[in-house]
């Protein structure tokens, strides 16, 4: 009998230590990076989330209108799944120095007057390689201007640097179109309160 319930002691003991150690184990926070378990891009997760350099409300309605998707690498390139800064930047570039390779699959029908809509708010000509990217790969592709020599050839790509402050323009843009739906102002209501 006494074996019994020393038995039955041991065996409730050792499932309470086991039920309190796992208990512990999964209350214990685990170090992450820019994924932080969630399904968002490590664009969306560093640049919004963590607040490092919020680009949704930039002021230039660019990002505002396009805050519904988490599709950054689709117009910036870059690693959206990298969780270093510098391997995230890697290969970044502004979507206005190539506008074919940025716009196209999604505004194939429209592509030059949605570009030169915020060409024209950021004040830069669509395919200029400009655009407020830290690295900006620019595309120098020859035109009917054609240089005779080839020692007056520019190289077909470069990596150019621009400032680390870079100066907003704060315009508005408006767009009449009564299907529209503001993600950026659903997702303030719905998950900011």
């Amino acid at each position: 009998m006494p074996f019994r319930k020393i038995s039955l002691l041991l065996l409730i003991g050792g499932l309470l230590v086991l039920v309190v150690g796992s208990g512990l184990w999964l209350a214990t926070p685990q170090v992450v990076e820019a994924q932080c378990g969630s399904q968002a891009s490590s664009c969306k997760n560093c640049h919004e989330v963590q607040g490092q350099l919020p680009i949704n409300n930039d002021g230039t309605s660019w990002h505002e209108s396009h805050a519904f998707g988490d599709f950054c690498y689709m117009c910036h390139a870059g690693n959206p799944q990298a969780t270093e800064i510098d391997a995230a930047h890697t290969g970044i570039v502004a979507p206005l120095s190539d506008i074919d390779a940025a716009c196209q699959q999604c505004h194939a029908g429209d592509l030059a007057e949605r570009a030169q809509v915020y060409a024209t708010i950021l004040g830069v000509e669509p395919g200029s390689g400009s655009g407020g990217s830290t690295q900006t790969a620019a595309t120098n592709e020859s035109t009917s201007e054609t240089p005779a020599s080839s020692e007056q050839a520019a190289p077909s790509a470069s990596v150019v640097e621009q400032p680390a402050a870079t100066t907003l323009v704060h315009a508005e843009m408006v767009v009449n179109d009564p299907n529209m739906v503001d993600y950026v102002q659903r997702y303030d209501e719905i998950v900011l309160g």
